[in-house]
C-alpha cells in the first residue's frame, strides 16, 4: 500500500491520514506527471493546480506551474496534429 499511494498521488490526495512528509515528497514527481497529462488534454487550470500541489509536496522541485502547463498543452496539440495528419495520409 505504501508504494501504491506514492505512484498514485491522486489517491494519496484523498487520504490525508496517509500524507506523511516522506510520502508526499516521493509522490510529487508522479503528481507532476498527472499535471502534464491534464495539460496535454487541455485542462490547463487543473494542471496548474496539480503542479502547485506538487510544488507544495516537494519544494525542491523547481518549475513555473503556468509555463509547464502551457508547454504540455502545446505538446498535446502537436501530438493531436500529428495523429490527425497520420490518419489523413494513412501513415
Amino acid at each position: 500500500m505504501k508504494d501504491y499511494l506514492v505512484i498514485n498521488p491522486t489517491e494519496l490526495q484523498k487520504l490525508e491520514v496517509c500524507q506523511t512528509p516522506s510520502k508526499l515528497k516521493a509522490a510529487a514527481p508522479f503528481l507532476v506527471q498527472v499535471g502534464e497529462k491534464k495539460a496535454k488534454d487541455g485542462n490547463i487550470e487543473e494542471a496548474i493546480a496539480t503542479f502547485k500541489t506538487a510544488l507544495t509536496w516537494n519544494p525542491q522541485l523547481k518549475f513555473d506551474p503556468q509555463k509547464k502547463a502551457k508547454e504540455f498543452e502545446n505538446k498535446g496539440k502537436a501530438e493531436l496534429l500529428m495523429h490527425l495528419h497520420n490518419n489523413q495520409y494513412n501513415c
